[in-house]
């Protein structure tokens, strides 16, 4: 038992090489509720509202009937639209927390006279960390109708400087993706600032695919790597059909086509640690599916260490023939992933030879 948790964590240590510290530290309990897909289409009203229509039209006629069925739609849609004026909290895009406790602060720090822009700025990115967030709420309180003129145009400037002194790619992705990283957080025990910093990364990073894939591995676990993958292609959609998008249309074809790329890294993740499973179960042998989702992407990532990774993976107190067999199937599987998932072309030819060797230390082949 000890050795299978001192290998995952051997094994971890290796793959964390690569793992960009996480920015924030500090995690609350509370979570919102996401609010964006409240009203979807109702498409069983909408039914019936047709079936009503033509048993109607027979007595009404066709053009009385249109009429009453559209008049029907517009009066739910109505509903609908002021059911979600109601129900909208200006800050839901807002990723803080503790934001609902902040914009009082907020609000008496952009009271203050003395300060000039900057230094009203200064204190505001103390409390609330996020440019992203901040902007929401700057945005948010420049619309309320009580607010005097003469704070509008304070908050607008303030507004101004924070927007001209951030990084703009940054400020638009966190700004566009927030509601999405909401909405897959509460699918996974992560909070969803992780998960937007997540997709900041991805538009920013010039790591491999690999590298990347590995990065969300190491954060959130094999058993989030999928879920991982779906948020960041639809963050990816959101942000381009935003409003403001933080790329470029050429830059947001890059990032799509290292989507794909990941996505077939991970199909190829799948298959390997699935066929391995397969043959561990079918030799009643105790196995971790951490370990073999690690091995995979440890040598992928670092084929010269692949020896090592194999240490790590095979079971110490296993007869040399156990393992012999294990290497040999991983070998097989390797020889049948395709190329272009390796970082460099001579990569699968490096994995393959490390195997090689520990098959013939294992079957004493001289």
């Amino acid at each position: 038992m000890s050795n299978n948790i001192n290998n995952s964590y051997n094994m971890v240590q290796l793959m964390q090489r690569h793992k960009q510290k996480l920015i924030m530290d500090k995690v609350n309990d509370r979570e919102k509720i996401d609010r964006q897909e409240r009203f979807d289409a109702e498409s069983e009203t909408e039914v019936e509202e047709r079936y009503q229509y033509n048993q109607k039209r027979k007595k009404l006629g066709n053009e009385q009937g249109k009429v009453l069925l559209l008049t029907q739609i517009r009066q739910r849609r109505e509903l609908v639209r002021k059911s979600e004026t109601e129900n909208y909290n200006e800050f839901d895009n807002v990723l803080d927390d503790e934001i609902d406790q902040k914009i009082d602060k907020v609000v008496n720090i952009l009271s203050k006279d003395d300060l000039i822009t900057k230094h009203l700025v200064g204190q505001l990115r103390k409390l609330i960390t996020d440019d992203s967030d901040l902007v929401i709420v700057l945005r948010a309180l420049i619309k309320r109708n009580n607010l005097h003129e003469k704070n509008r145009k304070k908050i607008i400037d303030v507004l101004s400087y924070v927007e001209q002194t951030t990084n703009k790619k940054r400020l638009k992705s966190g700004i566009n993706v927030a509601l999405k990283a909401r909405i897959f957080s509460s699918k996974i025990d992560v909070k969803p600032y992780l998960l937007r910093e997540s997709y900041r990364q991805f538009i920013e990073t010039d790591l491999s695919e690999i590298k990347i894939y590995a990065s969300w591995i190491s954060t959130y676990g094999t058993q989030n790597r999928k879920i991982i993958l779906q948020f960041i292609e639809n963050a990816t959609i959101t942000d381009i059909n935003s409003n403001d998008p933080s790329c470029s249309r050429i830059e947001f074809g890059n990032l799509l086509s290292r989507l794909n790329q990941i996505k077939t890294i991970k199909s190829c993740d799948e298959f390997f640690v699935e066929s391995l499973i397969n043959y561990y179960k079918s030799k009643a042998i105790l196995f971790h599916e951490l370990n073999i989702a690690l091995f995979f992407i440890g040598a992928l990532e670092e084929p010269n260490a692949t020896g090592d990774f194999l240490d790590l993976l095979l079971k110490v107190d296993s007869s040399n023939e156990d393992k012999g067999k294990i290497t040999q199937l991983i070998y097989n599987l390797v020889k049948k992933l395709p190329l272009y998932i390796f970082i460099n072309e001579n990569d699968k030819e490096i994995i393959k030879d490390q195997l090689i060797d520990k098959l013939n230390t294992f079957f004493h082949i001289r």
